[in-house]
């Protein structure tokens, strides 16, 4: 079965059957006024011309009338409602095409049985239904008439001549017959088979949810499904005969996947399993979007191709991302938390040693929380703590991390003040001040106006090497004598 002998039009079998059947009519046309004429011209010293001239004109008609057939199919509209018009219409095709040389020579029988052209007629014969077996062999029904038309007459018509010759080219015929029409049923079961193999499997790979792509082994499109056309945005049409990385990535993952397909070609001569990988595809306008893809290698007859499975992984990696977010993000005020916060001073302290830099920590901690959300509610105190949140983020300079501990704590931390001790504590301190300010100012919790204050703690650290949880003690305790000291104030470490 030719590899573009179907139609993209035609999803079912019968459609695709009809499709293939259709496909080598030229060939049967060429064939119906071939044999005729080659016969007809071995036969004219012993036949009348006209008798030959009216067999071989009517087998020219019969290959016109096959040719309005084919073209009328080529150029209509097709689907189940008109499978059955156009497998009658094959038939009665199969029909003409096989009496049109199969009756004349019956005709003429009569006046052979005593010459050698007989069996050469039972021998064309023969062969034109061999070679029926195999291009009417997705119409079962047609190819059993074209046979019968085609060896019938003759065998029906050289029994009756009564004479030895005709009686073994009768039989010759007879047995000619049986033994073709199994071959056809044969090969008629195996193209049904094939064919319903092949609309299933494309009904799986066009309800896949992955992309399935076959490619060559330059890399050029051959096959490209109906998912992919959507993942893509490339038709099928457009699609065939470009060059797939080109097609499918960017310039640095083309060159990628060109390596993948090298690999993929030297795992199939080990027969290693092809292995997913994650890559970064790009649609037709320009989108990029992550996809998992496998090159699934396969060698037919000595040619190398290729099925490449894409996977569109953006879901899986937003969730992943979400997961992520949700171990190191605090849920509430969208702050890092207490995990994220803590990778980021051992980062700070490994910044401030390597540049000679000094950082502050500051602690900070609402001083009426707990009555806040005793008089207004767990609402309004969650609603404190957004709002505390968004009035760090406005504080905090570029680089700089706002964190939430938990409960009513914060947590902000300045990088990149300077190595002087005393100047780095006046930097500190004046953005203290102003987070003093910030968090003064009244918050509209629950409908009604609010005002809240807040203490804070802040200690240097990068003067020497030492564990993040050593400079959050030493904020702490700075905190705490914030809060001996009247709350809604600050103070600063000191040793």
């Amino acid at each position: 079965m030719a590899a573009g002998a179907l139609s993209d039009r035609e999803a079912d079998v019968e459609g695709q059957l009809l499709a293939i059947a259709y496909q080598p009519m030229p060939l049967l046309m060429c064939l119906t006024v071939l044999v005729p004429g080659l016969i007809g011209l071995i036969w004219r010293t012993a036949l009348p011309p006209s008798d030959v001239l009216l067999w071989c004109g009517a087998a020219v008609l019969g290959s016109l009338v096959s040719f309005v057939l084919w073209r009328g199919y080529r150029r209509a509209a097709h689907g189940p409602a008109t499978h059955a018009y156009w497998r009658r219409a094959y038939n009665g095709m199969a029909l003409i095409a096989g009496l049109s040389w199969g009756l004349g020579p019956s005709l003429f029988i009569p006046g052979a049985t005593e010459t050698p052209l007989l069996s050469l007629f039972v021998g064309f014969a023969l062969a034109v239904c061999g070679v029926a077996t195999s291009t009417l062999a997705a119409q079962p029904k047609a190819l059993r008439v074209m046979m019968l038309a085609t060896l019938l007459p003759p065998a029906v018509s050289a029994w009756f001549t009564h004479t030895d010759p005709g009686y073994l080219a009768a039989l010759t015929l007879g047995v000619g017959f049986c033994v073709l029409a199994v071959i056809g049923r044969y090969n008629s079961a195996n193209v049904v088979s094939l064919v319903s193999m092949q609309a299933r499997l494309r009904s799986i790979l066009n309800s896949s949810l992955d992309a399935i792509v076959e490619v060559d082994a330059e890399g050029l499109i051959q096959g490209w499904s109906r998912q992919a056309e959507l993942m893509f945005g490339w038709s099928a049409h457009d699609a065939v005969g470009r060059d797939f990385p080109g097609t499918v990535f960017g310039q640095l993952e083309a060159i990628a996947a060109r390596r993948l397909m090298q690999k993929g070609s030297d795992a199939l001569a080990v027969a290693d399993a092809a292995q997913p990988e994650e890559m970064t595809a790009r649609r037709r306008d320009g989108r990029a979007f992550p996809v998992e893809v496998v090159f699934a290698p396969l060698n037919i007859e000595g040619t190398l191709r290729f099925t490449v499975f894409l996977a569109d992984i953006t879901a899986r990696k937003q969730a992943e991302e979400f997961i992520r977010q949700q171990a190191l993000i605090d849920p509430l005020t969208g702050l890092p938390n207490r995990r994220l916060l803590d990778s980021r001073i051992e980062q700070a302290l490994a910044n401030s040693a390597r540049h000679g830099s000094l950082g502050a920590l500051m602690f900070l901690d609402l001083d009426r929380f707990k009555q806040i959300n005793d008089e207004l509610g767990h609402a309004a105190g969650d609603e404190l703590l957004k709002a505390v949140a968004d009035r760090l983020r406005q504080v905090t300079r570029e680089g700089d991390t706002a964190a939430r501990m938990g409960g009513d704590e914060f947590i902000l931390m300045l990088e990149n003040l300077s190595p002087v001790p005393e100047d780095a504590t006046r930097q500190a301190t004046d953005v203290g001040r102003k987070l003093l300010q910030a968090l003064n100012a009244p918050y509209l919790l629950g409908g009604q106006a609010c005002h809240n204050t807040p203490s804070i703690g802040i200690t240097l650290f990068g003067l020497v090497r030492e564990e993040a949880d050593k400079v959050l003690q030493r904020a702490d305790t700075a905190l705490y004598a914030a809060k001996h000291a009247g709350r809604n104030c600050l103070r600063v470490f000191e040793p």
